[in-house]
C-alpha cells in the first residue's frame, strides 16, 4: 500500500512547478494567422502602429491566442488610445492563464502606469439594464469605463424611461462612481383636438439693399489732374528756358527788361504747376492706397510609459 501512494504521488504534478515555456507564436500560429502576425510585427517595427494593430487583432481573431492581446495594446499606447490599450491589457490577464510570474508582473505593472493617465468612471445603473454610449458609441457592460481625459457626453436610455444625458470633464488618474436612475414616463391622458387658428399670411421683410462698394477711380482722376498741371508746367519751363537762350543770343545783358518779364512769367508759372501736379499727383497715390483696402494676412500654424511589442 505504501509503495502504491508513493507511486501516486510521485505522478502527480507539483502544485509548485513552474509553468512550462510556450513555444513563440511564429511556431504556434498557421495559414492566415500566422501571415498576419508577421506582417504586423514588420509594421510595428516601421511604426506603422495602426497596420500593426489591425494585424494583431486579425490573427487574435483566427487563432483565438491571447499573447496578441498584448501586442495590441502596445500599438493602441503607441496610438495614445490609453483607454483602448487599459481595457485590451485586462482582456490579456483574464484571458491568458498560462502567464510566467514575470509576465504577469510586467503586465500589472503596465496596467498600473497606463490606468494614471486615463479617468475610470464606476456606474450604477437603475434599472440594471439600461443602455448606455459615450460620445454617440454604444458600450456594453461591465460598467467600469475606461474614458480619455477630457469633455464627454453619456446617454442613458430604455423604452418606458426617460433619457438622461450626462457631461462631465474628466481628469487622468480620475476615479469617479455615479449612480444612475431614470424616471419612467408618464402616460399622458388623450385631449381633444382644438381647432387649429387659420394661418397669418407671410409677412415680407424688405431686406436692406447692400451697400455698394466705393468707388476706386476717384484718386485716379486726382493722380491724372497733377500730372496734367505737371505736364503743362514742364512745357512752360521748356518754353521759358529756350526764350532765355535766344534772348542771351540776341542781345545778352542789353535786352531791355519787358522782353525779359514774359519768359520769366513762363518760368515761375511752370515751376508752380510742376509742384503743384507733384503733389496732387502723390496725394492721389496715397487716397488710392488708403482705400484700397489692402491687408497683410498673418496665418498662424498651429505649433506641433510606453511598452513594446513583447511576443
Amino acid at each position: 500500500m505504501r509503495s502504491l501512494v508513493l507511486l501516486v504521488l510521485l505522478a502527480m504534478p507539483s502544485a509548485s512547478a513552474a509553468p512550462k515555456p510556450r513555444a513563440p507564436l511564429s511556431q504556434v500560429l498557421r495559414g492566415d494567422a500566422l501571415t498576419s502576425y508577421e506582417a504586423a510585427r514588420v509594421d510595428f517595427k516601421a511604426s506603422h502602429f495602426q497596420q500593426a494593430l489591425a494585424g494583431f487583432l486579425k490573427a487574435h481573431r483566427l487563432s483565438g491566442d491571447p499573447r496578441l492581446l498584448w501586442n495590441a495594446a502596445a500599438c493602441l499606447r503607441k496610438l495614445e488610445r490609453n483607454a483602448e490599450a487599459l481595457r485590451t491589457i485586462d482582456r490579456y490577464l483574464a484571458d491568458d492563464r498560462d502567464l510566467s510570474t514575470e509576465e504577469r508582473d510586467e503586465a500589472l505593472r503596465t496596467q498600473g502606469a497606463v490606468r494614471a493617465l486615463v479617468a475610470v468612471v464606476r456606474l450604477d445603473l437603475v434599472p440594471g439594464d439600461l443602455a448606455v454610449s459615450l460620445d454617440g458609441t454604444p458600450l456594453a457592460a461591465p460598467w467600469v469605463l475606461y474614458v480619455e481625459p477630457g469633455r464627454h457626453a453619456f446617454h442613458f436610455s430604455k423604452p418606458g424611461f426617460q433619457d438622461q444625458l450626462k457631461q462631465e470633464a474628466l481628469r487622468a488618474g480620475e476615479d469617479v462612481s455615479w449612480t444612475v436612475e431614470l424616471a419612467p414616463l408618464v402616460a399622458v391622458p388623450d385631449v381633444a383636438p382644438v381647432a387649429a387658428a387659420p394661418p397669418v399670411p407671410p409677412v415680407e421683410v424688405l431686406k436692406p439693399l447692400p451697400a455698394p462698394a466705393p468707388a476706386r477711380w476717384p484718386p485716379w482722376v486726382v493722380v491724372g489732374g497733377g500730372a496734367v498741371a505737371g505736364l503743362i508746367g514742364g512745357i512752360l519751363l521748356g518754353a521759358s528756358s529756350a526764350d532765355f537762350a535766344r534772348l542771351q543770343q540776341q542781345c545778352g545783358t542789353m535786352c531791355s527788361p519787358q522782353r525779359w518779364a514774359g519768359s520769366r512769367d513762363r518760368e515761375v508759372a511752370g515751376v508752380l504747376l510742376v509742384a503743384a501736379g507733384a503733389a496732387t499727383a502723390l496725394a492721389g497715390l496715397t487716397w488710392w492706397f488708403l482705400s484700397g483696402g489692402t491687408a497683410a494676412r498673418v496665418t498662424l500654424a498651429p505649433a506641433h510609459l510606453s511598452f513594446e511589442v513583447r511576443y
